[in-house]
């Protein structure tokens, strides 16, 4: 397991295994021929909310019907405040404040126990 990617492919086999589901939140702008501006993914409704609150690359369900949602990173990763892990923090926050489970995961595993809720992730607070 090297990248980011891998990260996230293993990580939705691995809730898979574990009676969850993870499925990819794909996020981000296109723009159409006339250049209007097609927004897509969960929470990415404008700009002004973009730069402050970014919702995770997989979202799914554990199996007892619990949102959950997780921010992959590539192995090694290190948190370290920058604008982006900030918006994608919030939103982690904000799934938790909703009852839901959610964090910053750097391999698979992570993300079983947090869906499972014996794990919270990386630093959230």
């Amino acid at each position: 397991m090297k990248t980011e990617t891998d990260v996230q492919n293993l990580t939705r086999q691995a809730v898979q295994g574990a009676g969850g589901v993870a499925w990819r939140n794909n996020r981000g702008v296109a723009f159409r021929e006339d250049g209007t501006p097609v927004r897509f993914g969960l929470a990415n409704d404008s700009p002004n909310l973009d730069a402050v609150f970014k919702t995770g690359d997989l979202v799914g369900i554990s199996p007892y019907g619990v949102f959950c949602m997780w921010e992959c990173k590539p192995p090694g990763w290190i948190y370290k405040n920058t604008a982006r892990e900030k918006a994608q923090r919030a939103a982690i926050k904000f799934v938790r404040n909703m009852g839901g489970r959610a964090g910053f995961i750097t391999q698979p595993q992570q993300a079983v126990d947090i869906m499972q809720g014996v794990g919270s992730g990386e630093p959230c607070g």
